[in-house]
């Protein structure tokens, strides 16, 4: 059956297989850009990284052969990393970045709002994105503080000239409050569960046709 990647992500990294299942699902990753990019969909991909890959001194080079390989453009790739890891090694997490960066990677801020980082140490990470986690997102139209919390981040990822992107979006409440807070980009259910790269073909073809007529019509 399914297996959430919360439950096998921290074995990999426990028996020291987190950089194989890295390599392994970043090239299939990049085979699925490339198949995409050959029917003119030329959008984002995003892709987690352990805080255990940042140290591997190699990543970097690999992860620019890759891209190279199946002509994916380093622009068109974010590299996201969660909030826990800026409390680990941080120079050398910061140095890895900093050459994603400079290659022409962006770099997100994951699951923001889970840990304990501070403004400083957002302040030092080369971040382009700032991903607020679905524990803020969710409900903050029925939750005043929460909506306080929410809108104190937006503003705070502004000020640092990070896009802003809402995870865990589930319900109309839910987008209208991104939308009021001048949020970027929006992920969740409320568009779409996770899909196969097939299906992915054919939900832009139609899903997000439809969803596009139901807001039309708002």
């Amino acid at each position: 059956g399914m297996i959430s990647p919360g439950v096998f992500i921290p074995l990999a990294e426990r028996h020291g297989l987190i950089d194989a299942l890295t390599r392994n699902l970043l090239e299939l990753a990049f085979k699925h850009k490339r198949q995409w990019q050959q029917y003119g969909l030329r959008f984002n991909l995003a892709f987690n990284l352990s805080p255990l890959s940042l140290a591997d001194i190699d990543i970097v080079d690999w992860l620019c052969a890759m891209a190279d390989q199946y002509e994916v453009p380093f622009s068109e790739v974010t590299f996201e990393i969660t909030e826990n890891a800026l409390l680990g090694e941080l120079a050398s997490a910061i140095r890895t970045l900093a050459r994603l960066r400079l290659k022409g990677f962006h770099i997100a801020i994951d699951d923001y709002g889970t840990g304990f980082a501070n403004a400083q140490q957002l302040s030092r990470v080369p971040a382009t994105e700032l991903k607020v986690d679905r524990s803020l997102v969710h409900r903050a139209a029925a939750r005043p503080q929460q909506k306080t919390i929410f809108a104190s981040t937006v503003e705070l990822a502004k000020k640092l000239n990070l896009m802003t992107v809402a995870e865990g979006v589930e319900t109309e409440e839910d987008f209208q409050i991104i939308a009021e807070l001048g949020v970027d980009l929006v992920q969740g259910f409320y568009f779409s569960k996770p899909l196969y790269s097939d299906d992915l073909l054919d939900w832009i073809k139609n899903g997000l046709t439809q969803l596009r007529r139901e807001h039309a019509k708002k």
